[in-house]
């Protein structure tokens, strides 16, 4: 049996080394140059060598495959024999990146026979680990600080949905009333970028996460394990991975909150 915990400090190790060479880029005087991609995403060069990086990190430790926004899939009819593989996003939110907010992260995660089985989700400027691994639970560390099982309890009983800063759909929009009618002024919604949301879930900050407009699978699947392994869910198992189109459909991820007891699943868009 794969021992996913002892995996766990080399691979926080990749994600901390990678993101320390992205604000290399970020501090940098002037404008974030980049380029654009096929699909129009823009692409700068901390995206590219936070890739290098961890890549060699990750086949230094393991002879794992791996699957990364920056480099080229394998054609499904080879990927679907995959048993155990690594999906990353090594900078996650450059839209946010270029703009310099502090709202990116790098996402690695490995998937073991069709089961995610650990996450890793680095917030470089804001000196953040989110982790989360199958027989571990979820945690979180801040800077140096003490390291903290998630999620942390909260005390208020707002109904706290986060939304992402740059992909706000008019599905989401309708969705968002529907939940106003059923909360009132309980509801309260809170903007983030990259897969920071799944954290906010996570950390139980916030509640509730619709997305409907277009991800891909290295935009999900480290901030799901964090999300799963603190209690979370995603709504009727919306995210599924190595799929024949990386593309994920819509969905809705619910965190694990502790104050109070709130069906977020009778809440549809019509």
């Amino acid at each position: 049996m794969m021992d996913y915990q002892q995996l766990l400090p080399p691979i926080l190790k990749a994600a901390k080394e990678a993101g320390d060479i992205i604000l290399t880029y970020y501090h940098c005087e002037g404008d974030v140059a980049f380029s654009t991609k096929a699909d129009t995403s823009p692409l700068t060069q901390a995206d590219l060598a936070a890739d290098r990086h961890i890549q060699q990190a990750l086949t230094s430790l393991t002879d794992f495959h791996y699957l990364s926004e920056e480099t080229k899939a394998a054609p499904y009819e080879a990927r679907q024999s995959w048993k155990t593989f690594w999906i990353v996003d090594p900078l996650d939110g450059t839209k946010e990146f270029i703009k310099k907010s502090d709202e990116f992260t790098v996402n690695i995660a490995l998937m073991h026979e069709g089961e995610l089985v650990l996450g890793v989700v680095y917030a470089p400027a804001k000196k953040t680990m989110y982790y989360g691994c199958k027989g571990l639970g979820a945690y979180r560390q801040i800077d140096q600080g003490a390291v903290e099982k998630l999620p942390q309890p909260r005390q208020d009983d707002e109904v706290k949905v986060v939304v992402s800063k740059s992909h706000l759909t008019a599905q989401c929009e309708q969705y968002l009333q529907k939940l106003k009618k059923q909360f009132g002024d309980k509801l309260k919604t809170v903007s983030s970028g990259s897969s920071l949301k799944f954290c906010r879930l996570s950390e139980g900050s916030a509640d509730i996460y619709p997305r409907f407009g277009p991800t891909m699978e290295w935009d999900t699947a480290a901030g799901h394990a964090v999300l799963l392994y603190s209690g979370g869910v995603i709504q009727d198992h919306a995210l599924t991975y190595n799929k024949a189109s990386l593309r994920n459909g819509a969905f809705i991820a619910v965190g694990m909150t502790t104050t109070k007891a709130v069906n977020y699943m009778h809440a549809q868009p019509d």
